[in-house]
């Protein structure tokens, strides 16, 4: 990563996001970026246009003093930027950044409802994009990185690598893998074929392990192989995870497209603090 960026609202998520993004760029000696975005006024007389503007310049302010005072060795540059909040912060961040953004997490899965603004800046930034749910728990342990065999996924594996051989944390590398759609329903599949497939996927989850150990020596790395929903099961992990990482396989002009259907479902619930990295985004 060249550097960070973060999204400044004033909200309560907004500032543990921050947090979570200065302790990220005073780990890997990265400059920060501050980012407030004003929203078009729409209508309202011109000194409300003025008020609000004023009010987010002071919000940005504190977050530059809180930078200051609590990570004084990181650098920070602020910017207040006026437009759609989706667009602004999507554009906000370089492909080779990290684009950290306060999240707010639905209940469940498949609720009928407008996607959170952080998931929609997700699917349409190009750099990678953390989403912080709140402050990181105590008792949380470990780096997850879901491992599928992917150009994308391989990336993901480096940086989540590289993090918890940072913070001195195993790395749980976790392939879950599920019978094909047309035997799904099948009773029964014979033992010996749901072997050979998990045999396979063993061998999709340690080839894209190779090298680690050369780059990482002192890396605990776990391998996690297990039958199921990726996203349950990535969820699982990323309940008691200190980060989990994902690649993105996203495509197409909709929103579950672009970001890819795992990580959106993710990021809709975002179990634990997650980090989506798309694969036009270098990963570093």
């Amino acid at each position: 990563m060249d550097a960070v960026v973060v999204g400044v609202s004033g909200s309560d998520r907004s500032t543990d996001a921050l947090r979570w993004a200065l302790d990220y760029a005073e780990g890997h000696r990265l400059p920060a970026e501050l980012v407030s975005v004003v929203e078009p006024a729409r209508g309202r007389v011109p000194e409300a246009a003025v008020a609000q503007r004023r009010a987010a310049g002071a919000v940005l302010e504190e977050a530059r003093a809180l930078a200051e005072r609590e990570y004084a060795a990181v650098p920070v540059r602020v910017r207040l930027l006026d437009g759609d909040p989706v667009h602004v912060l999507a554009e906000a961040a370089p492909a080779g950044a990290l684009l950290v953004l306060g999240a707010h997490p639905l209940a469940r899965r498949g609720l009928a409802v407008a996607a959170p603004v952080a998931v929609r800046v997700a699917a349409a930034s190009r750099s990678a994009v953390a989403l912080i749910p709140g402050p990181v728990e105590p008792g949380r342990s470990g780096v997850a990185v879901g491992v599928d065999g992917s150009e994308v996924s391989l990336e993901a594996i480096r940086l989540a690598a590289h993090e918890a051989d940072r913070l001195g944390e195993p790395l749980l590398a976790l392939h879950a893998w599920q019978l094909p759609g047309a035997w799904a329903d099948a009773v029964p599949v014979e033992r010996r074929v749901i072997d050979a497939i998990e045999e396979d996927e063993d061998l999709v989850l340690a080839e894209s392990l190779v090298g680690l150990g050369d780059s990482c020596p002192d890396l605990e790395i776990r391998h996690l192989l297990v039958r199921g929903n990726p996203v349950d099961k990535l969820s699982e992990i990323a309940s008691g995870a200190r980060l989990l990482v994902v690649g993105s396989h996203g495509r197409g002009a909709f929103l579950r497209l672009l970001l890819g259907s795992v990580s959106h479902s993710l990021a809709l619930t975002v179990p634990g603090p997650l980090v989506i990295l798309r694969h036009r985004a270098l990963a570093r």
